[in-house]
């Protein structure tokens, strides 16, 4: 099979959470060459051979593998190294210095290999004990099909972010260039909300804000939302909820002010 056979209809899954990881440890690490190293857990089984319901299933990590090599991401900027582990109990224990051999071709900057993995036990002496992975060895994700879980999601303490951050907006009719009005109170208010937001000097709520004009894209941890906030009456603009280290990780829906309702 080719990689949309294998992806399927969770092709657009699966890419945004290869997305997603990426994103988050570029936050953490700038423009330096880095590994992204994932361990899908409850991976599926890797032996599309034995009798049994789970091995028709494509494992998790097989598709993460096909959407990171043919999906134009950043992580193809020649600096990136991804390397995904599928670990499941049905697999076979091989050390990892011995080759493991798939019936696909996977771009230099994409490793794939199998792990046995029982969800139930410790998985360092799994990993470790039985040379599975490289002796101290840490994965920057571990993904199972119930949820993406970071332990400690390393953009919330991670002293570099964004310098800008651009918003756009497809339905909102109030979006209009660079004017921003205001009105008596019993019209509607109209202001430009979409344009190149500018990294603020300092912090606010221990995370970065940006601005644009008085517009003001910034944390609000009351509500867990990021949201753009108009400077001079508070009033929101727009907000996403999620617990994020800075909005660029956001993946929405963003919930707009339509002049009557935030919708």
């Amino acid at each position: 099979k080719d990689s949309g056979e294998l992806l399927g209809n969770c092709s657009e899954m699966i890419t945004a959470t290869c997305q997603y990881a990426y994103d988050v440890m570029k936050s953490r690490r700038g423009n330096e060459r880095s590994l992204l190293k994932i361990l899908s857990a409850a991976d599926g089984c890797a032996d599309d051979t034995l009798q049994e319901a789970q091995a028709r299933y494509v494992p998790t990590s097989v598709m993460m593998a096909h959407a990171f090599a043919t999906t134009g991401g950043l992580w193809q900027d020649g600096r990136t190294q991804v390397r995904v582990y599928g670990g499941d109990v049905r697999n076979g224990v091989i050390p990892w210095w011995q080759p493991q051999h798939f019936p696909w071709v996977l771009p230099s900057f994409m490793e794939h290999r199998f792990v046995a993995l029982d969800n139930t036990q410790d998985f360092g002496p799994q990993l470790f004990g039985s040379s599975q992975c490289e002796a101290g060895q840490l994965f920057d994700v571990v993904l199972l099909r119930q949820g993406l879980c970071f332990c400690d999601d390393p953009s919330k303490t991670s002293t570099t972010w964004p310098l800008e951050v651009s918003l756009s907006c497809t339905s909102c009719l109030h979006c209009c260039g660079d004017r921003q009005q205001t009105q008596e109170a019993a019209s509607l208010r109209t202001a430009s909300i979409c344009g190149t937001y500018r990294l603020e000097p300092f912090l606010h709520e221990h995370r970065p804000a940006y601005r644009l004009g008085r517009c003001v894209l910034k944390w609000c941890p009351d509500r867990l939302e990021w949201a753009v906030l108009d400077d001079a009456d508070g009033g929101a603009w727009a907000y996403a909820r999620g617990d994020l280290g800075h909005p660029t990780l956001s993946r929405g829906p963003w919930t707009v002010w339509d002049g009557l309702n935030h919708i």
